[in-house]
């Protein structure tokens, strides 16, 4: 198990290899880290070193937040092993109606608390998870939103994503909703419940996290 995010209460045990690092940027700095010293020279193809660095920049929003010097030491390692940037780019780019749909989802959200964001979107799109995702973390751009929250409706359930630039904690957030993730990127699943009652249910958390 290689794992950057916080330790919760029923992770995986006896492992033959249990490697934790929640001060790293993502999963994908400690493979880089390690596969630097693997026996087999070269260890990475281009394919694998292109993979890793994707990893990298999804998890740090483009080396913006959670990195240090070995992310970029991973990173120059990787673009060593020929991971090509334009490819990482070309990777999350998206077609025109995954774009209005996100943009959408931005234009819906509203301030809590002067310092959150939350949006209530609701779509039947099967690229729902990636639209909300991806809303999240451009919500991030709006002055004075330190964390965001998108709801939106999965099957028979109410999901929310996330985001924040670490100075609220997210995961925490989360886990009071019995969801996970890590400090800066977390998401929960709330069943048998509609919009209306998740956004209830996530701004009473919102309220007591920031209430202490």
């Amino acid at each position: 198990v290689i794992d950057h995010h916080r330790k919760s209460v029923d992770y995986i045990e006896d492992t033959v290899v249990f490697h934790h690092m929640p001060n790293a940027s993502s999963a994908s700095e400690m493979i880089a880290d390690i596969v630097q010293y693997a026996d087999t020279k070269p260890f990475l193809d281009s394919i694998g070193a292109l993979s890793l660095l994707s990893g990298i920049a999804l998890d740090t929003r483009n080396f913006v937040i959670r990195t240090g010097v070995s992310t970029f030491e991973a990173a120059a390692y990787l673009k060593s092993r020929n991971a090509n940037t334009v490819a990482v780019k070309k990777l999350f780019s998206n077609d025109m109606d995954i774009f209005r749909m996100r943009n959408a989802v931005i234009d819906s959200a509203e301030k809590y608390r002067d310092c959150c964001a939350v949006s209530v979107f609701e779509s039947a799109s099967s690229n729902i998870r990636l639209i909300t995702s991806q809303a999240a973390d451009e919500m991030l751009n709006i002055e004075g939103v330190k964390a965001s929250f998108v709801l939106y409706v999965n099957g028979n359930d109410v999901n929310i994503s996330a985001r924040s630039f670490g100075e609220i904690n997210v995961q925490l957030i989360m886990e009071s909703l019995g969801g996970g993730g890590h400090q800066s990127m977390s998401a929960c699943q709330l069943s048998n419940t509609d919009l209306a009652e998740g956004r209830t249910r996530l701004e009473k958390e919102i309220d007591k996290y920031l209430d202490k």
